[in-house]
């Protein structure tokens, strides 16, 4: 999401804001958010037209992971000063899937598969 950009200095714009320029190719121009939901934590950045960053950190419901997403994106969206509509594109990865693994923590499975699958 941020490839190519550059760090211009910490913002004047409070906490968990910084900017950040692209060269002046001027290739962005919407508002950005992008979310990673891990397995404790659900992480969002929101990048302005500008460059300037609002990041956002929340826990992570087990439940339900859209109730994270949603607390978070009102928060950066609340210190922006910016609303849904003005957001042009949103970028979502998420580490839950892989930690299951990894930690050998998800439930007993198995692939069922015919000939040439």
């Amino acid at each position: 999401m941020m490839r190519g950009m550059g760090v211009r200095g910490t913002g004047s714009r409070g906490a968990g804001a910084m900017e950040l320029s692209d060269g002046g190719s001027g290739k962005n121009s919407g508002v950005r958010v992008g979310i990673d939901i891990g397995g404790t934590f659900t992480d969002l950045v929101l990048c302005l037209p500008d460059h300037t960053l609002f990041v956002n950190k929340t826990s992570t419901t087990r439940n339900d992971p859209a109730e994270g997403v949603v607390r978070g994106l009102e928060a950066v969206l609340a210190r922006s000063g910016k609303t849904a509509s003005d957001v042009v594109e949103i970028v979502h990865g998420t580490t839950v899937g892989s930690n299951t693994i990894l930690q050998k923590a998800g439930a007993r499975t198995g692939l069922l598969a015919t000939k040439g699958f």
